[in-house]
Order: C-alpha cells, then structure tokens, then sequence
C-alpha cells in the first residue's frame, strides 16, 4: 500500500468520513482527526438536549452534521497526514 492516496482515493476515504458524519466526530475519528471526540460529544448533548429539554436544538445537530461532514471530507482531499493510511510495518526480524 502506498503512504500516500492519489485523487481518486482521497475522494472515496473523504466520502466515507463524510457518511460516518451523520453521527458527527465519527468522521473524524475515522481518519485519525483527536478532535472527533469533542465533535462526538457535542453531538450528543446537542441531541440529549433536543429530546428532553428544547426541540429546535435538532435544527443545530442538522448543522454540526453537515458541518463535520464537509470538514471531515476536506480534510481528506487536502491530504491532511493524519488522513493518509500508513505504511504496513514488519515487526518481523530477517536474519
């Protein structure tokens, strides 16, 4: 596997993280991006806070999704490094 993705590659990586992001910071989590666990729990109190306390906050959780997807999707077709897979590497000795 190559350590770096041509065009076509990253378009399909960063339409995959954009398809986790309808749970927003899955997409994120999914190329290596720390912040997606922020993401993800905002995402979750935004929809708590939705269902138990103030409907309209449904507007703002339509919002953070769109906002993770199209983030999460350019931060692939950029080449981020964190988005780009790593090389497999050996643990095996060759003698």
């Amino acid at each position: 596997m190559p350590a770096t993705m041509d065009s076509r590659e990253r378009t399909v990586r960063g339409l995959q993280a954009a398809g986790l992001s309808l749970l927003p910071g899955l997409g994120h989590l999914s190329i290596g991006e720390r912040r997606g666990f922020r993401i993800l729990a905002a995402s979750l109190l935004v929809m708590v806070g939705a269902r138990y306390w103030w409907s309209p906050a449904l507007i703002a959780y339509a919002g953070l999704a769109a906002w993770s997807a199209a983030d999460a999707f350019l931060i692939v077709k950029r080449g981020h490094p964190m988005a780009n897979p790593a090389p497999p590497v050996s643990l095996s000795s060759k003698s």
